[in-house]
């Protein structure tokens, strides 16, 4: 996705895949603040869960830092679900399960 001026991005998405027993996926995007509160995070996380119906039987994935709610509201307006504080790499955050 490109921001307003050509070549600038708006915003990068990453998908991590850990085929394990169980295997899972975890579904990730960053978006230049300048562009916060314009719906776009919503849009590209839509865009993320299309693709990964079409694509994967794998449970989905997302983490949020616990304080950022406008994150956190996202995930839940996709169909993400909350499942419990935990920690990833010794930081606080807030994991999400799609359907859960």
């Amino acid at each position: 996705m490109t921001g307003r001026r050509p070549g600038r991005h708006a915003c990068r998405s990453r998908w991590v895949r850990r085929p394990r027993r169980r295997p899972w996926t975890g579904a990730g995007y960053t978006l230049r603040r300048d562009l916060w509160g314009l719906g776009l995070a919503t849009e590209v996380a839509t865009g993320l869960v299309d693709w990964h119906h079409g694509n994967s039987d794998a449970e989905l994935w997302a983490l949020a830092a616990i304080e950022n709610l406008a994150s956190r509201r996202v995930l839940d307006k996709v169909g993400f679900g909350y499942m419990s504080d935990a920690d990833h790499n010794d930081t606080p955050c807030a994991p999400y399960r799609l359907g859960a």
